[in-house]
């Protein structure tokens, strides 16, 4: 098991614009969904909000919807009642990002929630990557983090898929919105670690990493 701790992993922003050049326009939260609610944008657009930019969501493969399928089992069997686990539900972070993570561990229950959860009710958020690991290293990192989610792991196949291959990036103690943004520990872990799912300082139970991978 290697221990790292970055700021800004794998992650470069991109130029600054020069003086007088004019200012990127970012859609906020409000403004997103009220395009959802106008039907301006729908679910085949298959779109989430970033930074303020629409990102185009990338299609499943067959290693991420088995990776992604485990995950949530695995997780969903340890939780403890005012708990439950979502698949590709949008999580709303003001002022700029409305991700959909792959899974997420929410607070409360289903029928609490008659629009999607607040960062603030989410205790961990789990992407599967592979071709989007710079982007979910990246862009979606630093959403999670402002958002205050106390972890983000990240189910790393992008090293290939064959039997016992992948890893696990486990990011902890997020910045929030103090500069630089970013989560201030990650731990990566190999197929043949395990790891204790700690929720809100209960420990839930220990998950071979393997058995989160395809």
């Amino acid at each position: 098991m290697a221990t790292i701790t970055p700021t800004l992993p794998a992650f470069t922003p991109g130029p600054t614009p020069a003086a007088g050049s004019p200012a990127p326009f970012r859609l906020n939260v409000a403004q997103y969904d009220a395009m959802i609610e106008a039907g301006i944008l729908t679910e085949d657009h298959k779109v989430e909000l970033v930074g303020g930019v629409l990102f185009r969501k990338m299609p499943k493969k067959g290693p991420h919807s088995i990776a992604s399928r485990e995950t949530f089992k695995v997780l969903d069997r340890l939780m403890p009642s005012g708990y439950f686990v979502t698949r590709e539900d949008p999580v709303r972070i003001p002022d700029y990002d409305e991700p959909e993570p792959d899974i997420s561990i929410v607070r409360g229950q289903s029928r609490d929630y008659s629009i999607q959860p607040d960062a603030s009710r989410v205790a961990l958020v789990v992407e599967v990557s592979d071709a989007t690991l710079a982007y979910d290293r990246g862009e979606k990192l630093l959403a999670y983090a402002v958002g205050g989610i106390p972890a983000y792991w990240i189910v790393n196949l992008a090293g290939g898929t064959p039997l016992g291959s992948g890893q696990l990036e486990v990011y902890t103690e997020p910045s929030g919105r103090v500069d630089p943004v970013g989560y201030r520990r990650c731990v990566v872990l190999k197929p043949t670690d395990q790891i204790e799912l700690d929720i809100d300082g209960q420990i839930l139970g220990r998950i071979a990493i393997s058995a989160l991978l395809p």
